[in-house]
């Protein structure tokens, strides 16, 4: 498994408070990465090529405008592509919109994604959003709006007045997943459940993320925090070790490799975890599964799958 991306939530602070937020982020959130242990991990980044693109996110990481600056400007010094994601709090006028981002294109930011959705709306005017969209196609940066979305919700309206603001961005649609405060504040029955379980895989691969308080998670799900999934603190581990925790995991490895049935079944006859008819997305499916109390009892079932695996390979 090749790790293109490598993510950092570098706070938990936030503007905004939202209600299906997975992390929970508010304005009164302290926890954050230390910028020099970031830079650390970046600068081994350097060395590992399948390594292309280094992403940061938080909270709102433009809350600290000039340790995102500093971080985007590394990243291009080490040879990385940045990505960042936002909810344009800032964009109050064009030309502050404008400004900002060029900063950040010419320190090295390649990508940006907005997160806007009625639930940000509640915080983010839909001008200021508008405001960013427009800079960024006049800067020519590549730019995705993120939208989440309960059952039943229609967000046309949310795309009818961004209007022709958008006309230069890719739009995501995601149903909202039942994990952080979601899970309290949404209805079981307002999730959008449309999938079956049955056959489905992991998607999320290729993007490993540091979380605000340094727990390092092996893809960027929003569901993974609840999960036994973490490989370690970055305060602790190098890159290079993180990433050969990683790829020696044999539960991550049958996770990439394998359908999800593998364990759904097995939990179903054996541990008494049922998963429900449909769900909003394969990741919930694994906050079902690997949550921290159930790793201990699915590990043995999980090393005799992965000793086939390991003896094809050692006779190839």
């Amino acid at each position: 498994m090749k790790y293109k991306t490598l993510g950092f939530s570098l706070h938990r602070k936030c503007n905004a408070s939202c209600q299906m937020c997975c992390f929970e982020c508010n304005p009164e959130s302290q926890e954050s990465l230390d910028i020099m242990s970031v830079k650390k991990y970046i600068e081994e980044s350097k060395y590992i090529e399948d390594i292309k693109t280094i992403s940061f996110t938080g909270g709102e990481p433009f809350l600290d405008f000039e340790k995102l600056y500093n971080l985007v400007a590394y990243s291009k010094k080490c040879n990385k592509q940045a990505a960042c994601i936002t909810n344009a709090y800032w964009a109050k006028d064009y030309n502050t919109a404008y400004k900002l981002l060029s900063k950040l294109k010419e320190a090295g930011l390649t990508k940006l994604n907005i997160s806007h959705d009625a639930y940000h709306k509640k915080f983010v005017k839909e001008s200021y959003v508008k405001n960013a969209l427009y800079a960024l196609r006049d800067l020519n940066i590549p730019v995705t709006l993120g939208m989440i979305r309960i059952k039943d919700e229609n967000v046309g309206q949310t795309i009818n007045d961004l209007g022709d603001a958008l006309y230069s961005a890719n739009i995501q649609i995601f149903p909202c997943y039942p994990s952080g405060g979601a899970l309290k504040h949404i209805k079981y029955n307002q999730f959008d459940r449309t999938l079956k379980p049955h056959d489905l895989r992991c998607i999320y691969d290729g993007n490993m993320v540091v979380l605000y308080d340094g727990t390092i998670y092996p893809c960027c799900s929003q569901v993974v925090v609840e999960t036994g999934l973490s490989i370690g603190n970055f305060n602790d581990i190098s890159l290079v070790d993180a990433l050969k925790k990683i790829r020696n995991n044999a539960l991550l490895h049958l996770l990439r490799t394998q359908k999800l049935d593998l364990f759904i079944n097995y939990a179903k006859e054996n541990m008494n975890i049922v998963i429900p008819p449909l769900v909003t997305h394969p990741c919930e499916i694994c906050g079902y599964l690997f949550r921290k109390e159930n790793l201990e009892k699915l590990l043995p079932y999980v090393y005799e799958q992965i000793q086939p695996i390991i003896k094809a390979k050692k006779n190839a």
